[in-house]
């Protein structure tokens, strides 16, 4: 093939491109992700990015520089671009400028990072070239990466999906460099009393966390969402020319490859939702908020002399809990707990009481799963990446011996101790568990996690725990001095949010310290039968929603621009659409969307129309935002 062959399908390609960029799937209903020139689709670090998205029902498109440049030049609207991480961190002086004029022009961007901060020669600059566009001055003299807390309102975290108990109160003084920053509160639901004090981003046993970010170095001429008291603006949004920058000043890419996705799923999600007003598949059956409540249950006593779990089964059972929800209800099924010969375990194949309780609990339509390798505290202390020989036999002895039960293969998981080496996770996914509980990631909605920059079990779905600061379960509530009344709004302000944002999280608790709270216990359900009765509530269990989700992944939806503000929904399933929802903001889409084929319904809330399919394999319908309907 000749030079100039090559270059005449190369600029063949690019017409086409720019045509259905124009005219169809793109249009500007879509986010496209800048790519450098030749850059692979299928490098870990791009793949990072369109798995999140895809993971949050966003639609997102590869672009690479030339075809960016192009559609700019020739006015082609895009619905926003993402300039990512890691992956484009050289830029030419001809891509700085098209950015430039792209939003100037009325385009949104987000910008993260590191992005651009190399010339197409591999130098810094004096400072980002993209300065401009952003509000503010970093990365001067060159990257000067610092390490610290990020702090928002309470508001704002709850808009970039940060749930309640990620957070900690942040009273020390909230800056040291110049910048001074003008906060965008959020909207909080009028039932929740927004904190007036500063929120420091914490992981679960660890207090505040610290992330990597580039020293801004003057007054931010934007509006911060988050800032930090090392290194100044963290994450905010500015206006240039006619369009929009959302900046963000952490390697959120890098971040979620390293069990840390929670703020990738966040700005994508504010970017898009927040921002733009852009349609998304739900994450959720029929858009239905919810929270998995997985309950772990571990052994028959604490110790000899102390309590015995089974009891507490059978309290919490006189008190109705376990009529309350369809929970993920785990055990560890060995004789021993501790230590091998303690006889502190349910022992479950020579338990007849368990063996009842089991084949209750999966009559009434909770999802019974495995809690680890046999023996609990043995097996989550002890198991590593490198003595799967000696430790693989627990995993399949506890499997056997809920499955001799159930007379099923469990479709869910959670790790002792949160302990989860891949060749354990590589041999659950062999056996078809779809969702398990994880440690990593806290505060995320179920998604596909990256491990050490690798997703090794794409069919698996995680479901991080969600923490109340750094804490989770009741005992650590009750031996660190968790009042209560705190905990309990904890949790009422958990629902509210997985209810206005239709999403879900997952908390977890033990039998054996739940039992001794029963009142906080029954108003917590209390509230989510309030927004239950109302549909707008659900418990949900790992194996429902993991299954749920990967055949949410098979669902095709395209985007076709028909002028005049009006879009065409094409929707196609190999199996079905039932339960298959899709949003779209009031404040883009002022008009009712119509079903023009397949089975469905359109219902609203405040914010979204929310078109569900109800059936069948192929679906189409239209949202325009018009005073003339197509109809």
């Amino acid at each position: 093939m000749t030079i100039k062959l090559i270059r005449l399908l190369q600029v063949i390609i690019i017409v086409l491109m720019l045509a259905i960029i124009a005219h169809g799937a793109t249009g500007n209903q879509t986010l496209v992700l800048l790519l450098p020139d030749g850059h692979s689709k299928n490098d870990v670090k791009v793949r990072i990015w369109l798995d999140a998205a895809e993971e949050e029902g966003l639609s997102v498109v590869t672009m690479y520089d030339k075809e960016f440049i192009k559609a700019v030049a020739k006015g082609v609207k895009i619905g926003g671009v993402i300039l990512p991480d890691q992956v484009h961190v050289r830029a030419s002086k001809g891509l700085i400028t098209t950015i430039k004029n792209y939003v100037s022009q009325g385009g949104n961007a987000m910008l993260t990072y590191d992005f651009g901060l190399h010339t197409d020669k591999g130098f810094y600059a004096a400072k980002s070239r993209l300065s401009s566009i952003v509000g503010v001055d970093y990365a001067v003299g060159g990257a000067k990466t610092i390490f610290g807390p990020i702090v928002g309102m309470a508001g704002t975290m709850w808009q970039l999906q940060v749930p309640p108990g990620k957070t900690i109160d942040y009273k020390e003084t909230l800056l040291i460099n110049p910048f001074k920053p003008q906060w965008i509160q959020g909207d909080n639901p009028a039932r929740i009393e927004p904190s007036s004090v500063p929120q420091a981003i914490s992981g679960y046993g660890h207090g505040i966390l610290s992330y990597y970010s580039e020293n801004t170095t003057t007054d931010y001429r934007g509006t911060a969402l988050l800032v930090s008291p090392n290194y100044g603006l963290a994450a905010g949004i500015t206006s240039y020319g006619k369009g929009k920058v959302l900046f963000v000043n952490i390697p959120i890419g890098y971040f979620a490859g390293m069990t840390d996705g929670m703020l990738l799923r966040g700005f994508l999600h504010y970017f898009a939702v927040e921002m733009l007003q852009l349609p998304r598949l739900s994450i959720l059956p029929n858009a239905q908020g919810g929270l998995v409540l997985n309950w772990h249950c571990d052994a028959k006593f604490l110790s000899p002399s102390l309590l015995e779990i089974q009891k507490a089964i059978e309290t919490l059972d006189t008190f109705g809990i376990w009529d309350r929800g369809k929970f993920s209800i785990n055990f560890t099924a060995g004789p021993d707990a501790v230590s091998i010969g303690d006889g502190l375990g349910f022992d479950i194949p020579n338990n007849p009481s368990m063996k009842k309780w089991i084949s209750i609990f999966k009559e009434n339509g909770h999802s019974i799963g495995n809690h680890g390798g046999w023996i609990h505290d043995y097996y989550g202390l002890t198991a590593t990446e490198s003595n799967s020989s000696d430790f693989l036999k627990y995993l399949v002895l506890n499997a056997n011996a809920i499955k001799a039960v159930t007379k099923q293969t469990s479709l869910e998981y959670s790790a002792p101790v949160g302990n989860n080496p891949q060749w354990a996770m590589d041999w659950l996914e062999q056996q078809g568990v779809v969702g398990y509980y994880y440690v990593g990631d806290t505060g995320c909605a179920p998604h596909r996690a990256y491990r050490e920059g690798r997703m090794d079990n794409p069919k698996m779905w995680a479901f991080s725990v969600t923490p109340f600061g750094k804490y989770a379960v009741w005992e650590e509530f009750d031996e660190y001095g968790i009042v209560e009344k705190d905990v309990e709004k904890w949790y009422h302000t958990l629902i509210d949010f997985v209810v206005k944002y239709r999403t879900n999280r997952l908390i977890y608790m033990h039998p054996q310290f739940a039992q001794y709270h029963r009142l906080v216990l029954n108003n917590i359900f209390d509230r989510a039968d309030l927004y239950a009765s109302q549909g707008l509530f659900k418990w949900y269990t790992m194996a429902e929603l993991g299954q749920f989700e990967n055949s949410r992944l098979k669902t095709i939806w395209n985007i076709i621009n028909l002028g005049n503000d009006n879009f065409l929904f094409e929707v196609t399933h190999p199996v079905s659409l039932e339960t298959m929802a899709w949003l779209l903001p009031k404040a883009r889409y002022k008009n009712k969307p119509a079903i023009i084929e397949g089975q469905g319904t359109v219902t609203s809330d405040t914010d979204n129309w929310i078109v569900t399919a109800t059936s069948g394999k192929s679906f189409k319908f239209t949202a325009h935002n018009n005073k003339t309907s197509l109809h």
